[in-house]
């Protein structure tokens, strides 16, 4: 069964992590008040208004709810809203909603690095992460990366830690892969793009060393570290174009001498047919050294190369080829 993906906002899980010892405490005493005090949004939006300052008319029980935890309150309202948290994370009857609860668990699992999973949170709306995707089945290192070199073909530039850029035959995209990294980021596009996006985070934990992230992040710095990396490894990309190249010229020249072969079956009455033959003959001799010079040159590509493979190889040609095909050459 797949692991089911949780997904809140970033700063009512920051909000979460203030109630952490609390939480049975506070939904319990949240829905008993909501029991005399039906509607929800005035019952939260009365605690805001004392959280803003004291008011002479307030509902006791409310009044009450909010002293025995206005520690708590005030710390969540210094990141959100408290009126927004609540909608955000408890239905009209006072009971947890979205994936609240399951978030919850996991920091009381967690607790005693809790300071640790704040930081996290802290730096991931300092950078402008607004939602956290989360789901230990996430598995980044599974992931193969593409990006266009024209930056503003990119829709959006998945962000991970540790980036591994991939030997690769296009000059139009740049490939990349992470060892060990927990998060990919889908980083904000730049101003030029109009629709409505909201910046995300996906996670496979929430023990992740704020070492590990950007300390700022955005599609134009992020395309540059890219394609920063990508040059290290140009000359990895040129030897595998090389073999491509080699193997694609291999491939027109034995397709262009059995045309003439059938051609050669087929005609009579010239004068120079044996001539002709002989011809063929050289260039049958002629590929099959070509080929060996081919073998060769990929064997020493993958010799001296360590992210070079005679499998990415083949891949490669193939790739091309089906390329070729496609366009009708």
């Amino acid at each position: 069964m797949e692991e089911q993906i949780l997904i809140i906002e970033t700063k009512n899980l920051i909000g979460l992590s203030f109630i952490i010892d609390e939480y049975d405490d506070f939904c319990r005493d949240y829905r008993n008040l909501l029991v005399r005090n039906h509607n929800a949004l005035n019952v939260i939006a009365t605690i805001q208004s004392l959280i803003e300052g004291p008011k002479r008319f307030v509902d006791k029980r409310i009044k009450e709810f909010y002293n025995k935890y206005a520690t708590q309150i005030n710390s969540i309202n210094n990141h959100v809203k408290f009126v927004e948290f609540m909608y955000n994370n408890f239905n009209d009857l006072g009971d947890p909603s979205g994936y609240s609860k399951q978030f919850h668990d996991y920091l009381v699992a967690n607790r005693q690095d809790a300071y640790r999973v704040l930081d996290l949170l802290f730096r991931f709306d300092k950078i402008g992460i607004k939602l956290i995707e989360f789901s230990e089945a996430f598995d980044f290192t599974q992931e193969v990366y593409e990006m266009n070199v024209d930056f503003h073909k990119n829709r959006d530039i998945l962000y991970v830690d540790n980036i591994k850029i991939v030997p690769a035959y296009s000059k139009e995209t740049v490939k990349y892969t992470t060892s060990n990294s927990a998060y990919e980021i889908e980083v904000a596009p730049s101003s030029d793009r109009t629709e409505v996006y909201t910046p995300r985070v996906k996670v496979n934990t929430l023990l992740i060393d704020v070492d590990r992230l950007p300390s700022k992040i955005t599609k134009e710095n992020t395309y540059d570290e890219i394609m920063k990396l990508s040059k290290t490894i140009e000359p990895e990309s040129q030897a595998i174009r090389n073999s491509v190249d080699f193997n694609l010229g291999l491939f027109d020249a034995e397709k262009a001498y059995h045309t003439l072969m059938n051609v050669s079956r087929e005609i009579d009455g010239v004068t120079n047919k044996q001539e002709l033959l002989d011809s063929l003959k050289k260039v049958r001799e002629g590929i099959d050294i070509l080929s060996k010079v081919s073998n060769e040159y990929d064997n020493r590509v993958v010799q001296k190369n360590d992210h070079i493979s005679h499998a990415l190889l083949d891949a490669e040609k193939s790739n091309q080829l089906t390329k070729r095909k496609m366009k009708g050459n």
